[in-house]
Protein backbone atom coordinates (compact mmCIF):
# COMPACT_ATOMS: atom_id res chain seq x y z
CA UNK A 1 0.00 0.00 0.00
CA UNK A 2 1.33 3.45 -0.87
CA UNK A 3 2.08 5.86 1.95
CA UNK A 4 -0.31 8.52 0.66
CA UNK A 5 -3.17 5.99 0.50
CA UNK A 6 -2.37 4.74 3.99
CA UNK A 7 -2.38 8.31 5.31
CA UNK A 8 -5.66 9.08 3.56
CA UNK A 9 -7.32 6.03 5.11
CA UNK A 10 -5.99 6.94 8.56
CA UNK A 11 -6.98 10.63 8.43
CA UNK A 12 -10.41 9.89 6.94
CA UNK A 13 -11.13 7.32 9.65
CA UNK A 14 -9.96 9.78 12.31
CA UNK A 15 -12.26 12.51 11.01
CA UNK A 16 -15.29 10.21 10.76
CA UNK A 17 -14.67 8.87 14.29
CA UNK A 18 -14.58 12.48 15.53
CA UNK A 19 -17.89 13.51 14.00
CA UNK A 20 -16.81 14.94 10.65
CA UNK A 21 -18.74 14.33 7.44
CA UNK A 22 -17.59 14.66 3.83
CA UNK A 23 -19.21 17.62 2.09
CA UNK A 24 -19.89 18.84 -1.44
CA UNK A 25 -19.64 15.36 -2.90
CA UNK A 26 -15.89 15.62 -2.44
CA UNK A 27 -14.34 13.03 -0.13
CA UNK A 28 -11.43 15.41 0.63
CA UNK A 29 -13.63 18.09 2.23
CA UNK A 30 -14.93 17.58 5.75
CA UNK A 31 -17.23 19.55 8.05
CA UNK A 32 -18.20 19.26 11.68
CA UNK A 33 -20.60 21.37 13.70
CA UNK A 34 -20.08 20.98 17.45
CA UNK A 35 -22.84 21.11 20.05
CA UNK A 36 -21.79 24.68 20.91
CA UNK A 37 -22.27 25.69 17.24
CA UNK A 38 -18.59 25.97 16.35
CA UNK A 39 -17.78 24.79 12.84
CA UNK A 40 -14.59 23.20 11.54
CA UNK A 41 -14.03 22.92 7.79
CA UNK A 42 -11.15 20.70 6.67
CA UNK A 43 -9.61 20.19 3.25
CA UNK A 44 -7.13 17.37 2.68
CA UNK A 45 -4.72 17.04 -0.22
CA UNK A 46 -2.44 14.00 -0.17
CA UNK A 47 -0.73 14.47 3.22
CA UNK A 48 -1.67 18.11 3.81
CA UNK A 49 -4.55 19.26 5.98
CA UNK A 50 -5.90 22.81 5.78
CA UNK A 51 -8.64 23.90 8.13
CA UNK A 52 -10.89 26.90 8.73
CA UNK A 53 -12.43 27.90 12.05
CA UNK A 54 -13.90 31.06 13.54
CA UNK A 55 -12.05 31.07 16.86
CA UNK A 56 -8.67 30.20 18.27
CA UNK A 57 -10.40 28.00 20.85
CA UNK A 58 -11.92 25.87 18.07
CA UNK A 59 -8.56 25.71 16.29
CA UNK A 60 -6.80 24.59 19.47
CA UNK A 61 -9.43 21.91 20.08
CA UNK A 62 -9.19 20.64 16.49
CA UNK A 63 -5.39 20.51 16.62
CA UNK A 64 -5.50 18.73 19.97
CA UNK A 65 -7.70 16.03 18.41
CA UNK A 66 -5.34 15.66 15.45
CA UNK A 67 -2.29 15.46 17.72
CA UNK A 68 -3.89 12.61 19.64
CA UNK A 69 -3.48 10.49 16.50
CA UNK A 70 -0.87 12.24 14.29
CA UNK A 71 2.44 14.02 14.81
CA UNK A 72 2.11 17.71 13.92
CA UNK A 73 4.93 20.22 14.32
CA UNK A 74 4.02 23.38 16.22
CA UNK A 75 4.78 25.50 13.16
CA UNK A 76 2.35 23.47 11.09
CA UNK A 77 -0.66 25.09 12.74
CA UNK A 78 0.13 28.67 11.77
CA UNK A 79 -1.77 30.60 9.07
CA UNK A 80 -0.80 29.38 5.63
CA UNK A 81 1.12 31.44 3.10
CA UNK A 82 1.09 28.93 0.22
CA UNK A 83 -1.47 26.30 -0.78
CA UNK A 84 -1.21 24.13 -3.90
CA UNK A 85 1.00 26.68 -5.65
CA UNK A 86 -1.20 29.63 -4.71
CA UNK A 87 -0.09 32.50 -2.51
CA UNK A 88 -2.52 33.05 0.37
CA UNK A 89 -3.00 36.37 2.15
CA UNK A 90 -5.27 36.32 5.18
CA UNK A 91 -6.74 39.27 7.03
CA UNK A 92 -8.24 37.46 9.98
CA UNK A 93 -9.76 40.53 11.63
CA UNK A 94 -11.62 41.52 8.45
CA UNK A 95 -12.46 37.88 7.74
CA UNK A 96 -10.99 37.87 4.24
CA UNK A 97 -8.70 35.53 2.37
CA UNK A 98 -7.03 36.43 -0.93
CA UNK A 99 -5.45 33.76 -3.11
CA UNK A 100 -3.47 34.27 -6.29
CA UNK A 101 -1.15 32.38 -8.59
CA UNK A 102 0.98 35.28 -9.83
CA UNK A 103 4.23 33.33 -9.46
CA UNK A 104 2.95 30.32 -11.39
CA UNK A 105 1.40 32.50 -14.11
CA UNK A 106 4.58 34.55 -14.50
CA UNK A 107 6.68 31.40 -14.73
CA UNK A 108 4.33 29.95 -17.32
CA UNK A 109 4.37 33.19 -19.34
CA UNK A 110 8.19 33.23 -19.41
CA UNK A 111 8.23 29.66 -20.79
CA UNK A 112 6.34 30.74 -23.91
Amino acid sequence: MQASNAFWNAIRSHFIENGFESILDDPCLFRRVALNGSVVLVCTCIDDVTYAVLSQETADSFLYELRERFFIDEGESKPIEWLLGMAVSQHLVAGTVHMHMELAITKLAWEY
